[in-house]
């Protein structure tokens, strides 16, 4: 396949208009070869995922999060150093589908919605003036037909999720309805979402103060940074790795830097 035309492709999931300002959403680093045969997806694109690309022969590898966001020398031996020596000496191209993928709800965004089961669902901030309105923004909230008890909703997000423990702030509800949650970090649409009616709130990397003042607002649950992108990478991998035929296509699985011990 020619590689303009996958980019096409990754671009009507993640189009690059829907990226935030300061995102570096798109292609990174032009490749050698514009006939892709493999294509690599992740997480991160680390080192590890990079050698674990080219061994399996892939000349694209296509990522969640960009190797920077900002402006940055390659004169420090660290991994951003070693991956782009490594990207640009193999001549493999790397994408980066980032906030453009996230602002997307009808796109991958959506798998924790649907594997909840939450239906009506919009944007908790949308910030295109679109034709469809509501649905280009960051964070997805969306409501269940009937009210379940707040245990029962935990002990289901814990399936989803595969985890064993989360941390919780604020004051638990008796039972839920209104859902919402941002992939990442989402601590900034708590308050809007708390503001829009939802009974709770998932996302990570809340901070100490933030968490003091959101107990106030609401019910969070904090999964961490990790898991809902891992995951919503991996049904990004099976959707398009099934409307694309012409290419062979691998999902390389990244790692939670934090663990509990």
């Amino acid at each position: 396949m020619d590689v303009w035309e996958l980019i096409d492709i990754i671009e009507k999931y993640a189009p690059l208009n829907f990226a935030a300002s300061w995102d570096k959403s798109g292609l990174l680093v032009l490749g050698e070869k514009e006939d892709i045969q493999k294509v690599a997806i992740s997480l991160e694109p680390s080192l590890s995922a990079v050698n674990k690309a080219l061994d399996w022969g892939a000349n694209f590898l296509l990522t969640h999060h960009p190797l920077a966001l900002h402006p940055e020398f390659p004169n420090k031996k660290n991994e951003y150093f070693y991956v782009l020596k490594k990207v640009l000496s193999s001549g493999m191209f790397l994408y980066s589908a980032h906030t453009s993928l996230d602002a997307n709800s009808k796109g991958p965004v959506s798998w924790f919605a649907k594997e909840l089961g939450l239906q009506n669902l919009r944007v908790i901030d949308s910030f295109l003036d679109v034709d469809e309105k509501g649905t280009v923004g960051f964070g997805l909230r969306g409501e269940f037909s009937a009210r379940i008890k707040t245990v029962d909703f935990i002990h289901k997000v814990k399936s989803i999720l595969g985890i064993d423990i989360l941390r919780a702030i604020g004051k638990a509800p008796s039972n839920i309805k209104h859902v919402a949650y941002c992939p990442g970090s989402g601590a900034s649409l708590a308050e809007k979402a708390f503001k829009l009616g939802v009974d709770v709130f998932i996302t990570g990397d809340f901070k100490y103060h933030e968490a003091l003042e959101v107990g106030f607002q609401g019910f969070v649950l904090d999964v961490g940074h990790f898991i809902l992108e891992e995951m919503m990478m991996q049904y990004f991998y099976k959707d398009i790795a099934k409307n694309i035929k012409e290419v062979d296509f691998i999902f390389i699985q990244s790692k939670d830097p934090f663990c509990y011990l």
